[in-house]
């Protein structure tokens, strides 16, 4: 089938469970998210408002600062244990709001949620790409995007048979399944060995960009920063 050629010629499909699982899981839990808001702060829109705001102003400040760098880090040490990691930050709001009906819970909720914007899109995209041609990269992307917002339609009907608790500590199983998943069954899609830390060459770049290298060898990344080139 056209556009689909990807999916018999490559790795491609095994980060398909990865997406499946996590969004899946996110559709879960998010119908019964707003009442249960409202009624921990005593009917106040206007508080969980406020504190839902905030969680996620922090966390998408943090996404924003994050994720430039663990890309970086992907490029290094591979996508597999960045995949990892985003998994467990993820999967956080979900462990959190396992505890329910312990209604402190949804305060660990609100502070897991600033960590879970560390969102794994960029890492499975990365991962995709890694699979596939060129030339079908973009129809590998649109079916990506399209399992991600089926996971998330299908994840709310899901939810209608199960009690809220149940289906928090559903969900907190699905992301269990997808940790396990990455951590033993998800190859790497880096080959390693051919990665080059190098400093790039003005030759290689557009004359108008001047590629400046920065090795921070605390954390073993490097980070590459344009700038532009002063003409005389």
């Amino acid at each position: 089938m056209a556009g689909f050629g990807y999916l018999t010629s490559s790795q491609s499909l095994y980060i398909f469970p990865v997406t499946i699982l996590q969004f899946l899981a996110i559709g879960i839990l998010r119908p019964s998210l707003p009442l249960l808001i409202v009624e921990f702060f005593n009917g106040s829109y206007s508080q969980a408002g406020l504190i839902g705001g905030i969680a996620d102003g922090v966390g998408a400040l943090l996404s924003f600062s994050l994720t430039p760098m663990l890309g970086c880090a992907s490029d290094i040490y591979g996508r597999r244990p960045l995949l990892f990691f985003s998994s467990i930050m993820v999967s956080l709001p979900a462990f959190a709001l396992s505890l329910y009906p312990n209604y402190a819970s949804l305060w660990w909720f609100f502070a897991a949620d600033v960590f879970s914007k560390i969102s794994s899109v960029a890492f499975i995209l990365s991962y995709l790409a890694d699979c596939t041609d060129p030339s079908e990269r973009s129809a590998a992307y649109g079916h990506i995007q399209a399992v991600i917002y089926l996971s998330l339609t299908i994840g709310p009907l899901f939810s209608t048979y199960f009690s809220v608790h149940a289906s928090f500590v559903f969900a907190s199983l699905l992301m269990i399944i997808n940790i396990v998943y990455v951590s033993l069954l998800l190859p790497e899609s880096v080959n390693l060995h051919s990665k080059y830390l190098s400093s790039p060459t003005s030759s290689s770049c557009p004359p108008d960009m001047i590629i400046t290298e920065k090795v921070e060898r605390t954390r073993g990344l490097s980070i590459c920063i344009p700038t532009t080139q002063i003409q005389s």
